[in-house]
């Protein structure tokens, strides 16, 4: 058995899509984890690291097969450290709930049941997260459309909205910030890249609280809810498609991900 024997069998064990690896290893989508896993592609050796890290494995054990048992153990007991911070703040909850709500005798649970009960809200919590996003990716694509056949066009649209627009030189790593109803953008970025940013940040605008934005390569695939949400948005909203692409364009690799994994592209 190979390195690539190994990922394949390891993202199997852990019930992983190829889809979703290639989401976490920072592939566009599942056929690049598919030639891999057929031996038809090799590895750099910082995909080793991310491979390692997404199947929850040391480097060591993809290229030797030493040292898997160790962090599966690690990872098991450690299934807290997984949780986002408002998944931390519903365990908090739960963990505070009067004994009473427990139908036990005496109304007295013990320390290791606690523990227990927590350990399996936590895993929970964690299985719900897909179904959260199914549900809310077609809240998001339906608003998105919905604004479109209203408007359609973005500028139409922040007009309608009051937003006001502002083009600045800024560094070419940064394509643009928003804070409450001023959408600044880099003026050196091409006019596709200014629709994308400014239908992402309408996305922040339409869909989350009112806080200061930034969009630029580094965050556009940090994964959080809010920045996916916003892509979506801006995808939908401008009818962008997928398509084969250069390493250098940021962008439509997004667009390429929100394909792959939000709209059932094939």
């Amino acid at each position: 058995m190979d390195m690539y024997d190994r990922i394949r069998n390891r993202r199997k064990e852990l019930g992983m899509t190829q889809d979703e690896l290639a989401r976490l290893t920072g592939y566009n989508d599942r056929s690049s984890i598919a030639k891999i896993e057929a031996k038809k592609a090799d590895l750099s050796q910082s995909k080793i690291i991310a491979f390692a890290e997404a199947l929850k494995v040391t480097t060591s054990y993809l290229m030797d097969g030493d040292g898997k048992e160790k962090i599966i153990k690690k990872e098991e007991n450690n299934i807290f450290s997984q949780l986002t911070e408002e998944e931390l703040a519903k365990l908090e909850k739960f963990k505070n709930m009067s004994t009473v709500m427990f139908m036990n005798e005496g109304n007295d649970i013990s320390d290791k049941d606690k523990e227990t009960l927590a350990i399996a809200y936590a895993e929970v919590l964690i299985s719900q997260r897909k179904k959260w996003y199914i549900m809310t990716s077609k809240f998001v694509i339906d608003t998105a459309k919905k604004l479109l056949k209203e408007y359609g066009n973005i500028y139409n649209l922040i007009k309608d909205k009051k937003i006001t627009l502002k083009y600045v030189n800024l560094d070419s790593s940064v394509r643009g910030l928003s804070v409450d109803n001023i959408i600044f953008i880099n003026s050196n970025i091409s006019d596709f890249d200014k629709e994308f940013v400014i239908a992402h940040e309408i996305g922040h605008y339409e869909l989350h609280d009112d806080t200061i934005r930034q969009f630029s390569k580094i965050e556009a695939f940090k994964g959080s809810r809010e920045e996916t949400q916003a892509n979506l948005f801006a995808t939908i909203f401008l009818e962008a498609n997928y398509k084969d692409c250069d390493s250098d364009d940021e962008i439509q690799k997004i667009i390429n991900y929100i394909w792959c994994n939000y709209l059932n592209f094939k």
